[in-house]
């Protein structure tokens, strides 16, 4: 067999294991006999166990990243792209365990659940490695199908297949307007590969000015800004998060935004990172400055007036996304090493984000069609001390308060558009006010679930479900929280090492 197809093969090792694992685990299934379906989730989680030990095999230090280009250029194995495995496994993971009391309790234990998690896994996988634009097409339409399946999972529920078919029709609508831009992309450049896209550009200045270039990244930009759930191309996620069952909202808030993210830094900070293109008359910078404004103010401002913390909670997924976009611009000016805190915010979100919705999973009984609301929460930090306290930290690791994750990841992020803006783009002083004004909004309603945890009177008592499962997940979001919250510098170095490796991209 030729050598560049074994090492290929080497390399893709966590992604072919993931989807070995995916496709066990549907015939398993269908020969297992009736009954509990949770066995499916531990052989999951230790098959996830395995490829993130391959994973971390593969990483290079600082002084000699990784990049490695696979398959013809169709994907690149690099640090950058190993950094974003370890964050789909981690979230893949703790979702898992929260599944698997959740799904028997509301009567919806079907094996092809863990299938479709692995399975939206590997489309996520494939898109942080994408080296093509069709690879980066088949990566997002894998992990798309699979989310839109899980999110009507509660087959029983008009919610949430009402949920997964507003999902689909705008997720469709969104992948076609994607594809659409890479066709006009191909047809102003002759090529869908990511280094063959940037050489034509570098070597063209002419190109810079293309209509069929702008409006094919223009196109390229709104599909995936549709998966962040960016502004205005948001509606879906409140629907989706609120009808999807719990365990899978929590796991489209973190796994599924971080996909998107993923691919978009690679795209603007390598692919489309020509300065005519950046920052000239047509350039994207202004453009995602609006979007970035767009979403942090929306985002926020929504959440205030929700009463469903499922709801809330997917408006404040909003807002971050603007967060995560102030990063990319920040990028825009200063290099690749101001994403490293793009990368930071999104390894600390997914821990308070999953642990978030954990909380509110635990309060969600079978049967129960209206959503969690805030009274529920009324009186559980005294009548249930471990939930108040792990929520209590979460919502304060959301808010931005030390010594959490999000305490550190909004101050490295804000630092870094205050040195784009010294650097001379004072468009990012005035995205800094506004993120700094849109997370003291946020800290209201981030406070107020604490509020009616310990300071309101429940009307009657507010069941928790008893899951060693779900407990064991907050307890490691838990860690993760306080665990980037204290030692915030050997994680920023992590994605700092993540994004030397972007800088060989050029010599792939």
């Amino acid at each position: 067999m030729n050598q560049d197809i074994l090492q290929s093969l080497q390399y893709s090792a966590p992604l072919l294991v993931i989807t070995g694992l995916a496709l066990a685990i549907m015939l398993i299934d269908a020969f297992a006999p009736k009954g509990r379906r949770d066995f499916l989730g531990w052989i999951a989680l230790l098959g996830i166990g395995a490829a993130a030990a391959i994973t971390f095999s593969f990483w290079g230090d600082a002084g000699k990243p990784v990049a490695r280009a696979l398959f013809s250029g169709f994907f690149i194995v690099d640090n950058y792209s190993l950094f974003f495995n370890l964050v789909f496994l981690a979230c893949a993971a703790i979702t898992l365990l929260l599944s698997m009391h959740y799904l028997e309790e509301h009567k919806i234990a079907h094996g092809e659940y863990y299938a479709l998690i692995l399975f939206a896994v590997v489309g996520m996988m494939a898109m942080a490695s994408a080296g093509d634009m069709l690879s980066l097409f088949v990566g997002l339409e894998t992990m798309s199908i699979s989310t839109y399946a899980l999110v009507g999972f509660k087959r029983y529920s008009d919610r949430s297949a009402e949920a997964s078919m507003k999902y689909f029709l705008l997720g469709a609508l969104s992948t076609a307007i994607l594809l659409y831009g890479i066709a006009l992309v191909y047809g102003a450049t002759g090529a869908t590969g990511f280094q063959a896209i940037a050489k034509a550009l570098s070597a063209n200045a002419n190109l810079l000015q293309d209509p069929y270039l702008l409006v094919g990244l223009v196109l390229i930009l709104v599909g995936l800004a549709f998966k962040a759930a960016v502004v205005p191309f948001h509606m879906w996620a409140p629907d989706a998060y609120e009808g999807a069952p719990t365990s899978v909202a929590a796991f489209m808030s973190c796994a599924v935004k971080a996909a998107a993210f993923a691919a978009l830094i690679r795209l603007f900070t390598t692919v489309f990172a020509a300065k005519g293109l950046v920052v000239g008359p047509h350039g994207w910078f202004k453009l995602l400055s609006v979007l970035a404004i767009l979403t942090m103010i929306i985002g926020n401002l929504v959440a205030i007036a929700q009463r469903s913390v499922k709801r809330m909670l997917a408006y404040s997924s909003i807002g971050h996304a603007g967060y995560l976009l102030l990063g990319i611009l920040a990028t825009a000016q200063l290099g690749s090493g101001a994403a490293s805190t793009s990368l930071f915010y999104l390894f600390a979100y997914s821990f308070t984000s999953l642990g978030a919705f954990g909380v509110v999973l635990l309060l969600e009984k079978a049967g129960r069609e209206d959503p969690i609301r805030l009274a529920d929460f009324a009186g559980v930090g005294h009548r249930h001390p471990f939930v108040g306290v792990a929520m209590t930290i979460f919502l304060l690791s959301l808010a931005g308060v030390p010594p959490t994750a999000g305490f550190f990841a909004k101050f490295y992020l804000f630092k870094a558009g205050i040195e784009a803006g010294l650097g001379g783009a004072t468009m990012m002083y005035t995205l800094v006010i506004v993120g700094l004004l849109t997370s003291a909004a946020a800290a209201f309603y981030y406070l107020r679930v604490i509020v009616f945890m310990y300071f309101k009177d429940a009307e009657g008592e507010t069941p928790i479900s008893r899951s060693p499962t779900a407990t064991l997940a907050l307890v490691l979001a838990i860690i993760g929280v306080l665990a980037i919250g204290i030692l915030p510098d050997t994680y920023v170095k992590m994605g700092e090492t993540a994004m030397s490796s972007l800088a060989l991209f050029g010599q792939l």
